[in-house]
Formats: C-alpha cells, sequence, structure tokens
C-alpha cells in the first residue's frame, strides 16, 4: 500500500508578525461564506482576506501560473492554521488548502 505524503505542511510561527486570532476568525467565516467560489492565486501570492490587521494570502506552488481552490477549502486549510497555530489570542502560521498541497495559505500580520 502506497503511503500519502503531505505536499505542504503545517507550520506555526514561521511567519511572524502574527494577528488576532478574532480577526482571522473573520476572514475564516468571509471565506468559508464564499463556498465554490475560486480562490486563485495568479502568480506567487494573492492577498484572499483582510480584516483589521491580520492578512490571509494564498500562494502559488504549482511552479505554474496559477493555483486555485474552493475558498470554502483555503479556509479548511485555515482553521487548521487558527486551532494549531495560535496562543494569547495571537494566530500565525501557513497550511495547505484543503485537498489541495499547491496552493497554501498563510495567516499572518504581514505587510
Amino acid at each position: 500500500m502506497k503511503r500519502l505524503e503531505a505536499r505542504f505542511p503545517l507550520m506555526c510561527g514561521q511567519v511572524p508578525p502574527a494577528c488576532a486570532v478574532a480577526d482571522a476568525i473573520a476572514c475564516l467565516n468571509f471565506l468559508s461564506a464564499l463556498g465554490t467560489t475560486a480562490c486563485t492565486v495568479n502568480g506567487d501570492n494573492e492577498v484572499f482576506c483582510t480584516a483589521g490587521a491580520c492578512k490571509w494570502i494564498g500562494s502559488n506552488l504549482s511552479g505554474g501560473p496559477s493555483a486555485s481552490s474552493f475558498c470554502a477549502d483555503v479556509a479548511t486549510g485555515g482553521d487548521v492554521v487558527i486551532n494549531t497555530c495560535q496562543g494569547n489570542g495571537f494566530v500565525d502560521g501557513s497550511n495547505a488548502a484543503n485537498g489541495n498541497g499547491l496552493l497554501a495559505v498563510t495567516i499572518s500580520e504581514e505587510s
């Protein structure tokens, strides 16, 4: 039996400064509500959502001109970051969009 391996591992605290969990959750809810709308990264990076000082940034890891996932899948990947990479009311980290290791989502107060 072939073992599955993650193409993009969950990373916490790799891209400080951290942002407020409440702001990250606002983006989670926004992207979840978009459902099957495509969240697409043309080029290397694209900001999917900003709430307060918090940004959800998509990164194209495909090696091609773009990468795309349903916005709900981006939200699911980011939800893992929120649940795993938070402390003292702040969160920062990166994870693959649900089911798509070619699109990563980073949650950070990155400018």
